[in-house]
């Protein structure tokens, strides 16, 4: 009940109708939109600045959120079509190079969708809405405060008080709170960097690798690591450990998600060195010490099957070899396909000789100019004469109209049986690129396959082996099929990539000095 109190107070606020309109309409935006990117900041700002009431805003917000979260997959689906339109990809490409336009997250499908669809929405729901709300002021809200038993709540009074547009205080509030969230994140970045060296490292080398301290300045673009430990087995000594790593990032490189090092020292690499910063990791050095075990002993069993064993060499078929012996289906069609084309192709130069040549139309020619020669002959014998002739004439034509018909047909159905042979050319290579694929991967029973071959050919080898002949064939099974789209869980998108206008690479160090 509260809530619709606080609901009705907010539509009978001293603010116009249009601020009303737009507290409900940006909530609808920031409620589709997720809460990611530079636009969220925008429509903050917005809020904060323009004199609305931001706890109808949020209210709004939290609404169109649940009815978001029902329609994010079509949202999703609507944002990866916007983002693969031909028509758009230059446009595409010159924001994905930018570095403010990187941080909009526009890349997103679904950031992409529900922005599109927020904005096609903006308009239409903010007139309709301003449309309704005047109506209530006007004349329901007056009908029910008239009302005896409605004005009791007191719920339904409009304010006669107009707002300003502008909220300043709002604006400064907002700075304020911005800014204390980048202040605050500065305070910590030192530690969470710290943290994320020693984690990320650790897992990296399989060692506990300890940090003293990190020191940055995002404005300058520098970071310095203050003493970098990797420890040993022996608990007085480190393995290997430096004094001071400093470098300079290029700040603009992380706006495209790289890192660029424009200058790097390193001071004070030793190893075996004692170690200054000593600390039980539990857990984690006790995993470190059951792998080296693990390594050891492996080691050990290695060295054993070498002295005890020798494996014969392995001569594995080359690709060429391997396609031979496949019985592609492809190869035997093209074979089957000439010889058929072949033999229509001589069925129909021997009709063409006898039938359809130009001799035969010439002796049909010839025998139509005698006819035309008697047929002025005023002999009564020569004229009964020309009666038989053309009688045989008309039978014969007779005839070779019908065989003409018959030919057409056998022509028509040689076409279709054409264009059958060519479409199974057609489709054969994919089908042999399937089986070559189902047969030759290492996963499934593609492995177990590729063992068979290995094995009937007498090749005796470790699985590494048949990895590598996997790699010699991977030439031959490369396809061009579209890899069909998985659609992400609800709330996320997929992040299309576009090409970069000047390609970097994602880990760059320009100048090192180690000491």
């Amino acid at each position: 009940m509260e809530f619709f109190r606080k609901i009705f107070k907010a539509l009978n606020s001293a603010q116009h109708p249009w601020q009303v309109t737009l507290s409900i309409v940006l909530g609808m935006v920031m409620g589709l939109t997720p809460l990611s990117g530079t636009q969220t900041l925008m429509v903050l700002f917005l809020v904060f600045l323009l004199n609305i009431h931001i706890g109808l805003v949020f209210a709004s917000a939290a609404l169109f959120a649940g009815l978001g979260y029902l329609f994010d997959p079509l949202m999703e689906q609507f944002g990866f079509m916007l983002l693969h339109l031909d028509s758009m990809k230059e446009i595409y490409t010159t924001w994905y190079n930018n570095g403010f336009m990187r941080l909009s997250h526009f890349n997103n499908t679904l950031t992409m969708g529900a922005a599109v669809i927020s904005m096609l929405l903006f308009l239409p729901l903010f007139f309709l809405l301003n449309f309704i709300i005047k109506l209530y002021r006007d004349k329901i809200a007056v009908y029910l405060n008239n009302n005896k038993w409605f004005a009791k709540l007191g719920i339904f009074k409009v304010s006669d008080k107009k707002e300003p547009v502008i909220r300043w205080w709002g604006a400064g509030l907002y700075l304020l709170i911005v800014g204390g969230v980048a202040g605050l994140l500065l305070l910590i970045i030192d530690p969470f960097v710290k943290w994320g060296i020693e984690k990320g490292a650790s897992k990296a080398l399989k060692r506990d690798v300890r940090v003293a301290s990190v020191t940055t300045h995002l404005f300058d673009g520098t970071i310095a690591i203050n003493r970098l430990e990797v420890a040993s087995d022996k608990e007085e000594v480190d393995a290997f450990s430096i004094q001071n790593i400093g470098f300079d990032i290029d700040t603009n490189a992380l706006l495209f998600s790289k890192t660029h090092i424009e200058n790097m020292q390193v001071k004070g690499i030793g190893f075996d060195t004692p170690a200054t910063m000593k600390k039980t990791y539990g857990k984690s050095a006790y995993k470190a010490k059951v792998e080296q075990e693990k390594r050891a002993e492996a080691l050990a069993e290695k060295k054993e099957d070498d002295e005890s064993m020798k494996m014969p060499s392995v001569n594995l078929p080359t690709p060429k070899e391997l396609i031979a012996k496949s019985d592609l289906k492809s190869q035997k069609l093209y074979e089957e396909a000439k010889e058929e084309l072949n033999t229509l192709e001589a069925k129909w130069r021997k009709i063409q000789k006898e039938q359809l040549s130009a001799s035969v139309l010439e002796a049909y020619k010839k025998d139509f100019k005698v006819m035309q020669a008697d047929a002025k002959s005023k002999d009564a014998k020569k004229l009964l004469a020309l009666a038989q002739k053309i009688k045989g004439y008309e039978k014969k034509l007779k005839v070779q109209k019908e065989s003409l018909v018959n030919l057409q047909h056998e022509y028509l159905n040689d076409q279709k049986t054409i264009k059958k042979l060519l479409k199974q050319i057609k489709n054969a290579p994919l089908d042999d690129y399937k089986k070559l694929r189902a047969t030759y991967t290492l996963d499934g029973s593609g492995g177990i396959n590729l063992f068979g071959l290995l094995f009937s050919q007498k090749i005796a080898g470790y699985l590494h082996q048949a990895n590598s002949y996997y790699a010699e064939i991977a030439p031959y099974l490369e396809s061009d099929d579209e890899v069909e789209e998985v659609s992400p869980p609800r709330g996320e998108g997929r992040w299309i990539r576009f090409a970069e206008q000047i390609p970097s690479p994602d880990l760059l160090v320009r100048r090192a000095a180690l000491s």
